[in-house]
């Protein structure tokens, strides 16, 4: 299997116009493939009550981006909303339900103005100490608490990170990264 292949689920997503319009749809391999930035994602940040970040470490053998930290989140299926996409994703990675679980719409990342890779709808989740998060291990190899600031420096030092995960620290929490 190739860097972008998938070997079980490759699902279909919508392309989207600069106005976040969809304009068409085509296979999650094919968009990755041709490194297309017109598609739509979601990303949780799930804060803990002394602050800090629930980060992922993705499993070694992800066809995108292998060991790389991230948050929890996916891509938006074809025919989905970002508010569906989120309870799905944050089910199926955390088996955290927001039906029952608060959480809040802080804004977009977009290609053209954040250089982000893709349009993706950000949220909020603050969670209690408490809450037993069970991570799906065919999608992450472990979980960490982290404070902003230890995940800064992470990003600083050159820890392999997802595409957007420095472009969050800087917009969300005026974090530095080693990105301009």
């Amino acid at each position: 299997m190739n860097e972008f292949e998938y070997s079980s689920e490759d699902e279909v997503l919508d392309l989207v116009d600069s106005q976040d319009r969809v304009v068409g749809s085509m296979k999650r391999s094919d968009i990755f493939r041709q490194r297309k930035n017109n598609y739509r994602a979601v990303i949780a940040l799930i804060i803990n009550e002394q602050g800090k970040l629930l980060i992922t470490r993705r499993a070694a053998d992800k066809p995108i981006l292998p060991g790389a930290l991230h948050c929890v989140g996916g891509c938006v299926k074809s025919g989905e909303t970002y508010e569906q996409a989120i309870i799905r994703e944050i089910y199926e990675e955390v088996a955290l339900d927001l039906k029952v679980q608060p959480y809040h719409y802080l804004g977009q990342l977009t290609p053209e103005h954040d250089k982000s890779a893709g349009y993706v709808a950000v949220y909020k989740i603050p969670v209690v100490d408490t809450v037993q998060l069970h991570y799906h291990q065919s999608d992450f190899s472990a979980i960490f608490w982290l404070s902003v600031d230890q995940l800064t420096d992470k990003i600083v030092n050159g820890e392999k990170v997802a595409t957007n995960l420095p472009i969050l620290m800087r917009r969300f929490f005026c974090a530095r990264s080693s990105e301009g």
